[in-house]
């Protein structure tokens, strides 16, 4: 999050090289709150039905780095020339593929993410995005505890792969595990994309119009971040459960605090 806002930061208020770029494309032009949702719903399906579909694992992996290539890419060229950030991009994606390790997939998965968070946080309202939050917060609930598609899709992937969630080990010599033989919720704790990537969202939304209250939310966020895993480690028998639902809320009461005591 803090990298997200730090890059939203310098592409919002110092107009970098690629900001400029991106914005000359139409990268930043809006995105209302049902176009989001109605995207989402949509690749879901499509993701879920090519899970069913296609055997193998080369498809799923080149969708997963071309999108973490696009991500750690606006993030880096924030701050370094666009030469340079596509050199270590493209560096970073083909380390990963052949060295899959815990650490290496961990900054991958950063650094996508942040740059990913920016391309929609700067395109949605933020109206739009607390609309997002109330559809997240329901479906992340059927997803888990009910039809537990969500649960098979996470599975799947990673049959393929592909892990969508950061790894946290219990034991830090754990990081240079390989990632193929990592046991989710044995030694290692899974903070998935979107307990990032949706907060992040919301903070850069925010930052457009104000910097402390992006820093405030991003701060609450993480507190609820915190509190999930804490939620998850206490379980008698550490199931998967929905991490939005308290993540949003704290994320959600920071921003209330911010309207309220005002900065």
């Amino acid at each position: 999050m803090g990298l997200g806002l730090l890059a939203g930061y310098r592409g919002l208020y110092r107009q970098t090289q690629i900001s400029q770029a991106l914005n000359s494309l139409g990268a930043s032009s809006e995105m209302g709150a049902w176009e989001f949702i109605i995207a989402f719903v949509v690749i879901t399906l499509i993701l879920y039905f090519f899970l069913a579909i296609v055997k193998g694992n080369a498809f799923f992996e080149f969708v997963f780095y071309l999108a973490m290539a696009w991500g750690i890419f606006l993030v880096l060229a924030q701050f370094i020339p666009i030469l340079l950030a596509s050199y270590i991009t493209a560096t970073l994606i083909i380390l990963n593929a052949v060295y899959y390790r815990v650490w290496l997939h961990n900054i991958i998965l950063i650094f996508g993410i942040a740059g990913i968070s920016i391309n929609f946080g700067v395109r949605i309202s933020i109206i739009g995005t607390l609309i997002i939050f109330l559809f997240l917060v329901i479906y992340d609930y059927i997803a888990v505890y009910k039809t537990k598609h969500m649960i098979r899709m996470f599975h799947r992937l990673k049959d393929r792969g592909i892990v969508l969630s950061l790894v946290v080990p219990q034991r830090i010599k754990n990081l240079s595990h390989k990632m193929e033989n990592i046991i989710p919720g044995k030694d290692f704790l899974m903070i998935g994309t979107g307990d990032l990537a949706f907060p992040t969202i919301f903070a850069v939304a925010i930052l457009k119009s104000d910097i402390p209250g992006a820093v405030i939310v991003a701060v609450s966020a993480l507190i609820g971040i915190i509190f999930t895993q804490y939620i998850f480690t206490r379980q008698k028998e550490r199931r998967p459960m929905p991490g939005l639902p308290p993540i949003i809320l704290f994320t959600v009461l920071g921003y209330l605090i911010y309207l309220t005591v005002g900065f």
